[in-house]
């Protein structure tokens, strides 16, 4: 296996608020509003942490596409 590539085509997400765990999920890809712009993260990606911002959360995973608003 090259370097870089995974095993596993998905990735682990979790998006929790200080309340509680708001999703947890194994996706292919997810496009996040941040407070900066857009973010789209397919599997490979570095660990990344950041403020949601304000715009439509897209969830691809093994049973379709999810929106969130």
């Amino acid at each position: 296996m090259a370097e870089g590539e995974h095993k596993d085509k998905t990735i682990h997400l979790s998006i929790v608020s200080p309340a509680a765990l708001l999703y947890e999920n194994e996706v292919k890809y997810a496009q996040v509003p941040v407070h900066d712009g857009l973010i789209g993260v397919l599997p490979g990606h570095a660990a990344y942490i950041s403020m949601l911002g304000w715009g439509m959360l897209t969830l691809h995973d093994k049973l379709g596409v999810s929106k969130f608003v």
